[in-house]
C-alpha cells in the first residue's frame, strides 16, 4: 500500500519544509510519497496537479502553512489496515493572528468504523468538518472529478464523492494542526462567486441546504457586498435552519443577523 501526501504551495520555503518534516515519512516502514505542488493558482488547480502526480492507493492533504501531529502517520497507517474508503480524524486549530487557541475540530465519533450514510449526512450538513486535510481518501474516488475555483472547493469535492464512499474509519485524536488567520479562506471574507455557486447547488439538492446555510451565514457576516441571491437563500431557509437539530444557539443568532 502506498500513501501520497499532497502539499500545494506557492513557494517551497521553510514553512513547507516544516510541514514535510512533520509528516515523518522517513520513519515509516510502508511506502509514503510527498507530492509538493509549487507555484500554481488557484488552490483547485494545484490540487488537481497533485492528484495527477500522486501514485498512491490513498491520498492525504497537508496545507503548506500547517503541520501534523507526531502520531499522524502511524495513526493513519493503522486506520488504513482495514482498507476503508475514507479515514477521518480530529484536528487542533490555532489562530496565527490572535493570542488564543480555538480548540479541537471533531469529537463527534469514537475510534473505529463510522456508518457511511451517517458520515455523508454529517459532512453535507457540516456537523463534521468538510476539509480535505482532516481526511485520507482512496485515490480512485477522485477519478473523473476535478477541483474548481479557490474557495469552498474542499466541501464541494467531498460532497460530490460521498455517494461512492462505502466505508469510513475515524481516529478520535487531533492528528492535524490547522493554523487559522482572520484573513484566511475559511473566514469567508472573499469568494462571493464561489458561495453563490454553492447556494445554487443547494437549491437543486435540498440535502445540502443546512450545510450551505452554515457557509452562507458566515459569508454574510464577513463581507460588505453580499450577492442578493445569497441573502435570499438565507432568508428562504431561515426558519427551517432555526428549527433544525444540532444547530447551536450561537448559529441561530448568526443566522438571524445574516437574514436581517
Amino acid at each position: 500500500m502506498r500513501l501520497s501526501v499532497i502539499i500545494p504551495c506557492m513557494k517551497r520555503d521553510e514553512k513547507v519544509e516544516r510541514a514535510i518534516r512533520s509528516i515523518g515519512a522517513e520513519r515509516s516502514d510502508l511506502e509514503v510519497e510527498t507530492v509538493v505542488v509549487e507555484g500554481l493558482r488557484p488552490v483547485g488547480r494545484a490540487r488537481n496537479e497533485g492528484l495527477a502526480r500522486a501514485t498512491g492507493e490513498y491520498v492525504a492533504w497537508v496545507d503548506a502553512d500547517d503541520e501534523v501531529a507526531e502520531d499522524w502517520l502511524p495513526s493513519i497507517l493503522k486506520a488504513l489496515e482495514t482498507k476503508p474508503d475514507v479515514v477521518d480524524f480530529d484536528a487542533s486549530v490555532e489562530w496565527t493572528d490572535r493570542a488564543r487557541r480555538v480548540g479541537v475540530l471533531g469529537g463527534r465519533y469514537a475510534d473505529g468504523p463510522v456508518d457511511a450514510r451517517r458520515y455523508a449526512r454529517d459532512v453535507r450538513e457540516q456537523n463534521v468538518g468538510g476539509q480535505l486535510w482532516s481526511k485520507v481518501f482512496r485515490r480512485s474516488l477522485f477519478a473523473g472529478r476535478s477541483f474548481v475555483g479557490c474557495h469552498l472547493e474542499d466541501y464541494r469535492m467531498i460532497v460530490s464523492l460521498l455517494p461512492d464512499v462505502r466505508s469510513v474509519v475515524h481516529v478520535a485524536r487531533p492528528l492535524y494542526v490547522y493554523r487559522r488567520s482572520g484573513a484566511g479562506l475559511s473566514q469567508h471574507v472573499t469568494g462571493g462567486a464561489d458561495v453563490l455557486a454553492l447556494v445554487r447547488q443547494a437549491e437543486n439538492d435540498r440535502r445540502l441546504a443546512k450545510g450551505v446555510m452554515r457557509i452562507a451565514i458566515d459569508h454574510v457576516r464577513h463581507v460588505q457586498a453580499v450577492p442578493a441571491e445569497v441573502k435570499h437563500f438565507v432568508r428562504r431557509n431561515l426558519w427551517r435552519f432555526l428549527l433544525a437539530a444540532e444547530v447551536r444557539w450561537a448559529e441561530r443568532a448568526k443566522a438571524l443577523l445574516a437574514a436581517f
